[in-house]
């Protein structure tokens, strides 16, 4: 099901392959906001590592109790292979859309994405870490 113009719902369903997916549920503001990071960045596509989490893949990858995969609210984006990591982390931080924003924006140094969430719904104090 497509979600918006470049994003289909099946890019974020739950990897787990027993709880249906899900992907169809995701905020519309994530959504939203996933498109603006898109121009961005110059168009260049944004794919998706991990969105809905049932209960129990969340707790296989070893994600908090109260992850806001789990509420549908939140991606791992791989950063555009045309973008430093940190560029792309920071159009993520900048992003912005009429004041709708990503409440949380997580680089994980270690890891090959970036998170972000709307966890409140994309009009909360902006948390960059």
């Amino acid at each position: 099901m497509l979600l918006s113009e470049h994003f289909d719902s099946s890019e974020f369903d739950c990897h787990c392959g027993q709880c249906g997916g899900q992907g169809e549920k995701m905020n519309v503001s994530l959504i939203r906001l996933l498109e603006k990071l898109r121009s961005d960045i110059g168009g260049y596509p944004i794919y998706i590592n991990s969105g809905f989490r049932c209960w129990k893949h969340n707790f296989d990858v070893g994600g908090v109790a109260d992850s806001q995969h789990m509420k549908f609210t939140a991606a791992d984006l791989a950063c555009p292979s045309e973008l430093t990591y940190l560029e792309f982390y920071h159009a993520c931080c900048d992003c912005d859309l009429f004041g709708l924003h990503f409440d949380g924006v997580g680089w994980y140094f270690d890891s090959n994405f970036v998170h972000v969430d709307v966890r409140n719904n994309g009009l909360g104090v902006r948390v960059c870490w």
